[in-house]
């Protein structure tokens, strides 16, 4: 592996931007990138930048850079700090495989790699390998979901179930591994369409229908719901999640952060009843009918 090397300045003045990174690309730079902020309002998941009056950014080289260009540049221009870091490259997808093992997600079905063997105990297998798409089932709300999943399931017979936002398809291929024959997983992500296609194939799952468009235009009517999403984005989805959801159906819903839960509540009313909750680390899931 080849090493790199990174110029490291704290505290620029935000007008300096233009002029710093036109003087280091002078001196070859290979490219150059400003450390982002970002803020999270209390109901708002929509990040928003932090507008600041310095910036920190970094300047990478393939080769030392020049002592003498970096204390020029802090003569010229006014910076709180300014430091050479040497850096490896690295394979990141390799580094992620040595740390994925295979793991029992719910009841006996397994997520495994397609570059692990499948272990003995497992009787049932989700191959599922890293994708661009989010869900591999290592995140607390996947695994939470699953759980909802597979408690619906074993208390009522689920004839069709819609998996919004599905990601990886993981939850679809879950849902039909528990024995639901009929499943729509819907997304409006070109990237997740791929993805989650390719599972269903990879995982020879053949009872799910992919469904590209914006929940709000979703007709059918299905015995369960799951949408393992942010609970600012579940909010702003429930008039369309109840609205696919049968009179009797389950509704399952993951990604509320513990210290959110009652004002995801507060925000859902009193349309719905929990049947169950569900918890992991900081994650909640809940299984919901409507009243």
């Amino acid at each position: 592996m080849s090493d790199y090397f990174v110029i490291n300045i704290q505290g620029l003045a935000k007008e300096d931007e233009d002029l710093a990174t036109g003087y280091w690309f002078e001196c070859g730079a290979e490219g150059v990138a400003e450390t982002l902020s970002f803020r999270q309002d209390q109901d708002d998941y929509e990040p928003i930048l932090v507008e600041k009056d310095h910036i920190d950014i970094q300047v990478y080289f393939l080769q030392p850079p020049p002592v003498e260009r970096v204390e020029s540049f802090a003569l010229q221009f006014s910076v709180q700090k300014i430091d050479v870091t040497n850096e490896m490259n690295k394979d990141w997808l390799e580094e992620w495989k040595k740390g994925f093992q295979a793991f029992a997600l719910v009841k006996d079905i397994w997520v495994v790699p397609s570059w692990l063997e499948k272990p003995k105990e497992a009787t049932t297998v989700i191959e599922m390998d890293p994708g661009m798409a989010f869900g591999t089932g290592t995140h607390s709300t996947t695994q939470l979901s699953a759980q909802a999943i597979e408690k619906v399931v074993s208390m009522q017979s689920v004839s069709c179930a819609l998996d919004v936002g599905t990601g990886t398809g993981i939850l679809a291929i879950v849902s039909s591994m528990l024995g639901v024959p009929s499943i729509d997983a819907n997304d409006i992500d070109p990237n997740a369409c791929e993805v989650a296609q390719e599972n269903f194939a990879k995982n020879n799952i053949t009872n799910v229908n992919f469904v590209s468009e914006d929940l709000s235009t979703v007709q059918g009517s299905y015995d369960l719901v799951v949408a393992n999403i942010i609970d600012g984005i579940l909010t702003q989805l429930k008039p369309h999640l109840l609205r696919t959801l049968n009179p009797e159906g389950h509704l399952v819903v993951s990604g509320i952060l513990k210290e959110r839960e009652s004002i995801f509540f507060e925000n859902w009313g009193s349309e719905i009843k929990i049947i169950e909750r569900f918890q992991k680390d900081e994650w909640l899931a809940f299984i919901l009918k409507t009243i």
